[in-house]
């Protein structure tokens, strides 16, 4: 098997996993009991959906000579770990992304599959911006992945908020 990858398939496998987040968001506006908790969900699916947009605009700024060279060839810990991601070890982009909470969660629970996920993503962003050699397309993945690590931030933020309500509730 040839072991290579080029940006385009990399910002694809992206651009699914801030469309997944997205979905998951919307899916678990369906477990939320407060107004409150929809209203957050529903940002954060924006954000989601946002994101995917971002990758798709620098995706096209690349161009799609740029996009198709390889980036990730033979074998090094980069493409080990992209080629687990390809292979759905890491994560299954196609896969329901709801089915990753049960159909009772609380919103504590979804935020902290949202947190591990985020991480995850981030990981692979990273993996991204290895491979984008021009350096305006290294800073266009950089912007985006501060973004992501301030989204990060953001979800860790409200989990916090979340169990910090729960167990004031029930004390």
């Amino acid at each position: 098997m040839e072991e290579h990858f080029n940006l385009d398939e990399l910002f694809q496998i992206a651009i699914k996993l801030e469309q997944n987040g997205a979905v998951f968001y919307r899916e678990a506006m369906n477990c939320a009991v407060e107004p409150v908790q929809r209203d957050l969900l529903a940002e954060l699916a924006m954000a989601a959906e946002g994101y995917a947009a971002a990758l798709s605009d620098i995706r096209e700024e690349i161009g799609q000579d740029s996009r198709r060279d390889s980036v990730y060839e033979g074998r090094d810990s980069s493409a080990d770990y992209l080629w687990a991601w390809a292979g759905h070890v890491v994560f299954n982009a196609d896969a329901d992304p709801f089915n990753l909470v049960a159909a009772d969660a609380c919103l504590g629970e979804i935020l902290e599959v949202a947190i591990r996920r985020k991480k995850e993503s981030i990981v692979f962003y990273e993996g991204l911006l290895r491979g984008c050699e021009k350096p305006e397309h290294r800073q266009r993945v950089e912007r985006f992945l501060t973004g992501e690590m301030l989204h990060l931030a953001n979800l860790s933020e409200q989990s916090l908020r979340v169990r910090e309500l729960m167990s004031s509730n029930s004390g």
